[in-house]
């Protein structure tokens, strides 16, 4: 068992078998880290039963069964895992696959680029900001003071009692205009100062 030192080498020594009779299980793990960079699900290192990790592999002369992280199982012939390692390898070669790490990573690379722009313009506009002004909160709040009396204004109030003539309908609405004519002048007045 000491020359097996990957899937493969087992895969040969349980197909000729050189092992039967002298060991039943070979337990393997991944190479490299599942998350990592340049990772092969089918890159297998030999190792014994107490270093095993959560996800792991166990060879057998019967087969390969994959062991996940949340005990559950998957079972492979040794000819269907080969077809499968083969087929990752012949894929990994075309350039779309091969070079999707660097892809992924210059993706990730400009995002990030632009956050940080995006938070430099962010910093540079908060200290451009009206509201950093100490006379334009004061401003804000008498502009929205006299929004809120120019919203509750009404220009003329129709009563349904009194029947108007034209002349005193004139009348009656030039008084209300130049009623509602004050705020509003003073409303406009203040955003323009403001601006």
């Amino acid at each position: 068992t000491d020359m097996l030192r990957n899937a493969f080498d087992v895969i040969s020594a349980f197909s000729t078998g050189s092992l039967d009779g002298k060991v039943n299980f070979v337990y393997l793990n991944y190479k490299m880290h599942p998350g990592s960079p340049g990772f092969d699900p089918y890159a297998l290192d030999v190792v014994s039963r107490a270093s095993i990790n959560p996800e792991h592999y166990v060879f057998s002369r019967f087969g390969i069964m994959h062991v996940h992280r949340d005990g559950t199982t998957d079972n492979f012939s040794f000819a269907e895992w080969c077809t499968h390692a083969f087929i990752y390898c012949i894929l990994k070669q075309i350039p779309v696959f091969k070079r999707y790490f660097m892809q992924k990573m210059l993706r990730k690379w400009k995002s990030n680029v632009i956050s940080i722009i995006f938070r430099r313009r962010c910093k540079a506009l908060s200290k451009l900001t009206v509201h950093f002004f100490p006379d334009f909160d004061i401003s804000s709040v008498k502009i929205q003071h006299l929004i809120n009396q120019a919203t509750t204004l009404t220009l003329f109030r129709p009563r349904p009692e009194v029947n108007f003539s034209l002349p005193e309908f004139q009348d009656a609405l030039s008084k209300s205009l130049t009623f509602s004519q004050k705020p509003l002048a003073r409303l406009f007045k203040l955003c323009q100062q403001t601006v």
